[in-house]
């Protein structure tokens, strides 16, 4: 009976080494996907690596470029800082001129009041004098007239003198 017991045990190791076996197998199964994970997260890190890399390069060019944009808006400011001083001095060298060319308005619309009032009296004057020559032109020209006409009868006179002498001559 040894041997039935013996065979008993021998089962009883068979299915346990059956067991066991399974056991390696399932533990060598949970092995390789134990390795195929590793494997993938290993991808995986390569992968977020070449991930951080990138980032830390898009960062360092976002960085740059943020500079940039901080410099050119800077530089815009200033610009527009001189612009607004030019407008400021533009505006009040146009108000300075505005100024001046209303006193230069003033000082020319007075100035062209005190020549018309010259030429005014200028135009009087010379409407005077203009008066008094034909006033004296026309005295002499009454009294040349005068002359011609006192003339014309002493020159009538004669004539008719003469030419009645004449007749009287020829006549006789």
């Amino acid at each position: 009976m040894g041997s039935i017991e013996q065979i008993d045990q021998l089962e009883t190791y068979i299915i346990d080494l059956g067991n066991e076996i399974e056991s390696v197998k399932k533990a060598s199964d949970y092995l390789k996907l134990i390795e195929e994970f590793q494997e993938k997260i290993a991808k995986t890190s390569d992968s977020l690596s070449q991930s951080k890399e990138q980032l830390k390069l898009y960062q360092e060019i976002m960085e740059s470029k943020l500079e940039l944009f901080q410099t050119t808006s800077k530089n815009i400011e200033a610009k527009q800082q001189s612009l607004e001083q030019s407008q400021f001095n533009i505006l009040t060298s146009l108000t300075e001129m505005k100024q001046q060319q209303e006193k230069n308005e003033k000082g020319m619309i007075s100035s062209f009041l005190e020549m018309n009032k010259v030429a005014n009296q200028n135009q009087t004057a010379l409407v005077e004098g203009l008066k008094r020559i034909n006033d004296e032109q026309q005295s002499q020209f009454n009294r040349i007239s005068k002359a011609n006409k006192m003339f014309f009868a002493i020159n009538t006179v004669l004539s008719v003198s003469i030419v009645g002498i004449l007749v009287y001559l020829i006549s006789r």
